[in-house]
């Protein structure tokens, strides 16, 4: 028979789902299309809504399943910081 799943597990699975679609969809093209001033529209601005991207990879990992989703998920996050990175650096010259 097999084990019954819990709710925790499949609200996990939903996020991670979510949480990548929303990042990778619209996330990357979002940062690139607008901006910087993107950031703006959330209420964490630039560094607040990185470490929120950055914290989901972080508790995804610890999770331990969807290894390869997470990987996707780490990938888009990882080119978003780098594109902040460089166009912040950018600005300040």
């Amino acid at each position: 028979m097999r084990p019954k799943r819990s709710a925790r597990f499949f609200m996990i699975r939903w996020k991670i789902a979510v949480a990548r679609n929303d990042c990778a969809m619209s996330g990357k093209n979002l940062v690139r299309r607008s901006g910087l001033g993107v950031f703006e529209r959330f209420s964490g601005k630039k560094d607040g809504t990185l470490w929120y991207y950055r914290a989901l990879v972080t508790a995804f990992r610890q999770h331990g399943d969807h290894a390869d989703l997470i990987d996707e998920f780490d990938r888009v996050v990882s080119e978003i910081e780098k594109f902040v990175r460089e166009s912040s650096y950018g600005q300040r010259i």
